[in-house]
């Protein structure tokens, strides 16, 4: 994906709790990234993406995880 998309005002609940505010990374490019546990591709992005974080960070990329998780799943997941 090459032209930007605008962010509309939104509220992600937290993983660990409390809530989330997206509207921080205007003006930053974000990479969304959808997840599960249990799911060995997933997983492994996770760790890929947590051992980037600096250099991500430091290019100025801002990293969402957002889980797909639910009930039982979100449980295990938070553990």
């Amino acid at each position: 994906l090459v032209d930007k998309l605008p962010l509309a005002p939104l509220t992600l609940p937290g993983f660990g709790g409390g809530q989330r505010m997206v509207g921080h990374l205007a003006g930053r490019p974000v990479l969304v990234t959808l997840w599960q546990s249990g799911d060995a591709a997933s997983e492994g992005q996770l760790v890929r993406l947590s051992r980037a974080a600096a250099r991500l960070d430091a290019a100025g990329l801002a990293v969402v995880p957002l889980a797909l998780d639910s009930g039982a799943s979100l449980a295990a997941a938070r553990r």
